[in-house]
């Protein structure tokens, strides 16, 4: 279990700073045993949240996997499958198949914890063997019929767009897997004090003024979104 000190150094060391509600939630459901998903707008540090929440609770950056989600991801990229041992004009080999871990079952047998970046970049095909990982602990693998067991202290951490926007929407089943945890942009106020502290020598009016122009940004983009 994580102590206050945990707590505080976590936040302390962050590099994105104004996150702090959303850092202690993400990190009571992590000592829960929960997988969860951070979503929120692009470019308000999801990402770095979650490589820093990762290095800290596994104790370096070398202690977990990070893969970003694509169009052409199948179940044999995130859990794996047989494929030819040659992909070459070789009829003999390409007749001869291989097993390959997909990163979920590298992972978990590498003893290692997982980042899916870009979580809906892929179908909700691709996350079917993990979707019955995460409803029932452990999954049958067509390999010498062995199974695949979630430790229960493995963290899985996926950030995405929205929680379910991106080239795909998530399907609801498999979006229940996970606790969302939003991302937010900090507000004005907390901005304010954060580029304040990191320019301190900046005019005022040259701090109202970045602000005002970041305000403006978002409500574009927002409009563009439709």
């Amino acid at each position: 279990m994580l102590t206050t000190d945990d707590y505080l150094k976590i936040l302390e060391t962050c590099t994105i700073k104004g996150h702090d509600d959303a850092i202690i939630r993400a990190l009571r459901y992590i000592d829960l045993g929960y997988p969860i998903m951070l979503y929120g707008p692009p470019g308000n540090g999801k990402t770095t949240i979650a490589e820093h929440l990762l290095t800290y609770l596994g104790g370096g950056k070398d202690t977990f996997y990070e893969i970003e989600g694509t169009e052409g991801m199948n179940e044999y990229h995130i859990i794996g499958g047989f494929h030819p041992l040659s992909m070459s004009g070789n009829s003999a080999l390409a007749e001869q198949f291989v097993y390959k871990h997909g990163i979920v079952a590298r992972a978990i047998s590498d003893h290692k914890n997982l980042l899916i970046d870009e979580f809906t970049r892929a179908p909700s095909s691709a996350y079917s063997g993990l979707f019955l990982l995460l409803s029932l602990g452990k999954l049958p693998l067509e390999y010498k019929e062995t199974t695949l067991v979630k430790p229960d202290d493995w963290i899985l951490i996926t950030t995405t767009n929205f929680g379910d926007e991106g080239t795909y929407r998530l399907s609801n089943a498999l979006k229940r897997r996970f606790v969302p945890i939003k991302i937010s942009y900090p507000s004005s106020s907390t901005e304010r004090t954060l580029l304040s502290s990191i320019t301190p020598y900046l005019d005022e009016k040259v701090v109202e003024g970045i602000l005002t122009f970041a305000e403006e940004t978002r409500a574009i983009w927002k409009k563009d979104r439709g």
